[in-house]
């Protein structure tokens, strides 16, 4: 078990790729992965599905050329995978966040201002894991 997964687990948000592999190897494998989208008339937003087996097709490629010495390899291949199709399909550094069923959104309107309706108008809620967490002025 890779120990993003673990993190995962623990609540942590997933590493980006980026730190395993570098900035510009991610970049070289995303172009590609995007040429091949382009090519095949592939809607990333209505078809991720497909977005990830074409990441996994380049990456995987990629990581077997390394077995020759020709490039570098691939620490973790899934997360770069992961990576690359976030950045192609999704919201990139936030689609872990939209995917993670434990993270919630929510949010409160805001009141209208009058005498005495300080403490509502100024309570906010945020985007967190797990229960509903909400602050208050002085509390």
């Amino acid at each position: 078990m890779s120990s993003q997964s673990v993190a995962r687990r623990r609540g942590a948000p997933p590493a980006s790729a980026v730190g395993v592999a570098s900035a510009e190897l991610v970049e070289r494998l995303d172009g590609a992965v995007r040429e091949l989208v382009r090519r095949d008339g592939v809607d990333p937003q209505r078809d991720p599905g497909l977005v990830r087996r074409l990441a996994e097709q380049v990456v995987r490629g990629h990581d077997e050329r390394s077995l020759t010495g020709q490039v570098a390899p691939v620490e973790d291949v899934e997360a770069l995978v992961g990576e690359i199709v976030a950045r192609v399909s999704g919201l990139g550094p936030l689609q872990p966040y939209l995917d993670d069923p434990e993270v919630e959104e929510n949010c409160t309107p805001q009141l209208p201002r009058s005498p005495g309706s300080e403490t509502a108008a100024n309570q906010t809620v945020g985007v967190h894991r797990g229960s509903t967490q909400s602050s208050q002025p002085g509390g």
